[in-house]
């Protein structure tokens, strides 16, 4: 954020702020009803063009007890509801005129989230574009003998001939055999 702005800002408690000419507005995690609730709040007022939401939505995880928000929550009139907290890149038409992502993850949490990184740009006009982020490669290895640290060593030096920007990574799990 600091590329686009001097100093980062918190828009996390639903206050509207400009950004780049655009009215946002943000609400940090809650739980549903908390959610729910803030958002109702944001029907009371112009709604902001780009809504910012870390949340966890049902449209994206049907099964109860996993999410805390429906999209159908958000009011009409909010065309661009960008989101965090689920790592991949999805999104959902709530409306006609109204769409919803999740963006993905800039960096991996887990090894289940290995490679491509990216960044999502909006546009003035609230179109968005996924920019590619230098990211690491990642692998796990399993080990039983200490032969297989070759292996190791081979898909290294194999990654690190091909990526210029970010080291390689191994994880290596010694797994003894009985």
């Amino acid at each position: 954020y600091q590329a686009v702005h001097d100093w980062p800002i918190h828009i996390g408690d639903g206050r509207p702020v400009d950004i780049g000419g655009v009215r946002c507005c943000g609400l940090d995690y809650a739980v549903r009803d908390e959610i729910q609730a803030s958002l109702e709040g944001l029907a009371q007022h112009e709604p902001p063009q780009v809504l910012f939401l870390h949340q966890a939505v049902r449209q994206a995880l049907k099964w109860e007890g996993q999410w805390n928000c429906d999209l159908e929550w958000v009011p009409t009139g909010v065309p661009l509801t960008l989101m965090g907290d689920i790592h991949r890149v999805w999104s959902h038409q709530i409306r006609e005129n109204q769409v919803a992502a999740y963006t993905g993850s800039t960096h991996l949490r887990n090894l289940a989230e290995r490679g491509p990184k990216f960044c999502t740009l909006v546009n003035q006009d609230l179109t968005t574009e996924q920019l590619a982020l230098p990211y690491r490669s990642v692998q796990r290895f399993d080990l039983t003998d200490v032969q297989q640290v070759q292996a190791v060593r081979d898909w290294l030096d194999q990654e690190l001939d091909s990526s210029p920007v970010l080291p390689p990574a191994a994880f290596c799990y010694h797994t003894p055999v009985c």
